[in-house]
């Protein structure tokens, strides 16, 4: 279960923000409610393509596999109608533009 300054969390945050304002749970912190995202979330997504496990070990994240991965992403999600131009939006934002055939910092910045 996750933490909050260092006091486990009785349930699921869900649970918790869900049910804080009735009263039923004590969140033990000072801050009534924070929300974020992790670094490293993009390990899930390359640890369940099967394909990339079985052929490079799941180390090589090229550029390919960032931009086929955000444009079914983003098909997928149905953001806008301008599909394509959010394809690249997100591209550019998560390329390493100091050398971007580095596929270690591409790997890297898509991990992020």
């Amino acid at each position: 279960m996750p933490s909050v300054d260092g006091y486990e969390l009785k349930a699921h945050p869900l649970v918790i923000l869900n049910n804080a304002p009735s009263g039923l749970f004590n969140v033990p912190s000072a801050v009534p409610y924070l929300t974020g995202v992790n670094k490293e979330d993009g390990v899930e997504v390359i640890l369940e393509d099967r394909n990339l496990g079985e052929f490079t070990n799941f180390l090589e994240v090229d550029h390919e596999y960032q931009k086929q991965f955000l444009i079914e992403y983003v098909f997928r999600h149905n953001y806008t109608m301008n599909k394509e131009a959010i394809v690249e939006a997100i591209d550019s934002y998560y390329t390493y533009w100091p050398d971007p055939a580095d596929v270690w910092r591409i790997r890297e910045k898509f991990i992020d």
